[in-house]
This record gives C-alpha cells, structure tokens and sequence, in this order.
C-alpha cells in the first residue's frame, strides 16, 4: 500500500508532467500563432509601402519641375540617413556589419542609386502613372533573376500571377503619354531595382536591417553626391518647399520604408514580396489622377486590375510561403 508521503510525491510529479505537456502544447500553438501572424503583418507592411512608393512618383514629378534630379535626391537620402541613424544607435545588439553583409548592401545601395536617377529622368517625360507602370516591370525581372542566380523555383501560382501581370503591363502600351527615351529609362530603372531586391535578399540573415537600410541610404547620397558637385549654386538657392518635401520624403518613403521592407522580406519569399509590391504601380496611377489631374483610361483600370490580380495569387499561394524559409538561396 501507497503511504500518505508517496501519494502526494506521485501527484506532485504527475502535475509537473502534466503542466510541462499543457506549457509545451501553449508554446507550439503560440509559435504557429506568431508564424501566421508575422506572415499576415509582413503582407499588410509590403502594401502600405507599396501605397506610400506610388504616392512618390506624382510628387518626385512636381518636385523635379524646381530641382535637379540629383540634387533632389541627394537631398531626399541625406535626410534618410539622418532619420536612420537613431534607429541603428538604439538597436539593443550594436555590432558592426560583417564582411559579407556590407558587400551585399553596397550593392543593394548602387542599385538602389541607379533605379532613383533613371526614374527621376523618366518622370521628366512620362505621366507618374505611366512611370509607375513600367518601372514595376522589376516585378517581373526579380522572379527571373532569382530563378538564375539563387535558384528558386518559380511555382504554377507565381507563373499565373506574373503572366496576369505582365499582360497589365502589355496594355499599357495602348495607353496616352509614349515617350521612347522615358519608356527606356524607366525599364533602366526597374531593371535597377530588381537587383537591388536581389542584393538585399542575399544580405545575411542576422543582420540588421536598420544598419543594411543605411548603408543603402549613404550609398545612394555618395553616389548623387559626386554629380552634385557642380550644382553646389543650385543648393543654396532651395526653398523652404523643397526642403520640406525632400525631408518628407528622406524620412517616411526611404528611411521608414526601407527598414520595412527588409523585415518584410525576411517573412516571405522574394518572389511573393515583389508581387505584393507590383500594387505600387497602381498606386501612383491612383494618385496621378486625384491629384495630378493625369488622365485615367479604361485601358488604365484594366491594366491594374490585371496587376493586382496577379497579386493577389501571389499572396494567396499559402504552400509557396510555407517553404520560404527553406528556399534556395534565401538568406533574408
């Protein structure tokens, strides 16, 4: 027969067991529940970006009617850096980058600094709306470089989405505001683009991504910097306007937009994150007609709704996601 002493040291050690499978089991579903969820907010994340980049192109448009287009942007990532700084000083992990991880984000800088010049020209002589259009092309262009040079699959779903957004694109071509120069350079700047989501999807995983936003950011104000050596005269002339604007720009579209989409992509798969970005095109459409007074066509509408349609299989391929991690190449 049990004694007294050897019950209660039984059910002592039945209620650890027992609360250690109820602690184990509250763990796993909060780590599926935290999976999903990062998941969701990254997607959410992706988009707002994508809405603030397409509010961009009308405002770089006006912006260039007064400045130069490397003095506007020399300025506009002068002031992200500014805002970046105190965002990699309070990160509570200060280290300085590794070898590899500044190879990689200088890379992703340059690129970054050639897609914002070949834009800025490009705006000079298209609509924002069809800038928007065209420089999204990079939708397309990433799935295939990533496919070349990291090796990931590109699935029936993706296919599916970048075909519905490739003949969006296509039917741009019937659209008013042709300009053979603009058109090549706003394909030059998507083309910028592309590698530089490439660039920063092969930026180590354990970096940060306030330091790698930086170093972005630097790279491109050095780069326009060079060129903006000749127009010192035009600085110094810059009204409270432009100033303001530029500051607007450097901090919410570059500083606070870059940050999250690095995060971003560190939740989904590269492929899926640029679809999600192909709203972005949209966007400035959108905001090229309320407040640019640019023509909206029904060859217009089409074409974004073709886009955001390819968006949303990209978004909805749950299986793809699910393997991101795990992806060829993927080191985000």
């Amino acid at each position: 027969m049990l004694q007294p002493n050897s019950m209660q040291g039984f059910d002592a050690r039945r209620t650890t067991v027992t609360a250690r499978c109820v602690s184990g089991s509250t763990a796993a579903a909060h780590r599926g529940s935290t999976l999903w969820s990062g998941r969701q907010l990254a997607t959410v994340a992706l988009l707002v970006v994508a809405a603030v980049w397409g509010s961009t192109y009308l405002i770089t448009k006006q912006s260039l009617l007064g400045l130069s287009p490397f003095v506007f942007i020399a300025l506009r990532f002068a002031f992200a850096s500014a805002g970046l700084v105190p965002l990699v000083l309070s990160c509570p992990t200060k280290r300085w980058p590794k070898r590899r991880e500044w190879q990689w984000a200088i890379m992703a800088g340059l690129s970054l600094a050639g897609g914002q010049v070949f834009q800025a020209f490009a705006l000079q002589l298209l609509p924002s709306g069809r800038a928007g259009f065209i420089i999204n092309l990079n939708v397309l262009m990433v799935p295939l470089l990533a496919w070349l040079l990291l090796r990931q699959k590109i699935t029936g779903r993706t296919a599916l989405g970048l075909s519905l957004a490739l003949l969006g694109l296509g039917l741009l071509s019937y659209a008013p505001g042709n300009s053979l120069l603009g058109d090549l350079l706003a394909l030059l700047s998507a083309f910028c683009f592309a590698v530089q989501f490439i660039a920063i999807d092969k930026i180590p995983k354990e970096a940060d991504g306030r330091s790698m936003s930086l170093i972005q950011s630097v790279c491109v104000m050095s780069f326009c910097g060079i060129f903006l050596l000749p127009e010192q005269s035009r600085v110094g002339l810059l009204s409270y306007q432009s100033v303001l604007v530029t500051a607007l720009m450097g901090l919410c579209a570059t500083a606070v937009a870059l940050t999250i989409q690095i995060w971003a992509q560190r939740q989904l798969k590269s492929t899926n994150a640029a679809l999600l970005l192909t709203a972005e095109s949209p966007f400035s459409m959108l905001f090229g007609y309320l407040y640019g007074g640019e023509s909206l066509t029904n060859t217009s509408l089409i074409a974004g709704l073709l886009m955001l349609l390819g968006t949303l299989f990209a978004t909805t391929n749950r299986s793809q996601n699910s393997e991101s991690s795990a992806a060829p190449g993927r080191s985000f």
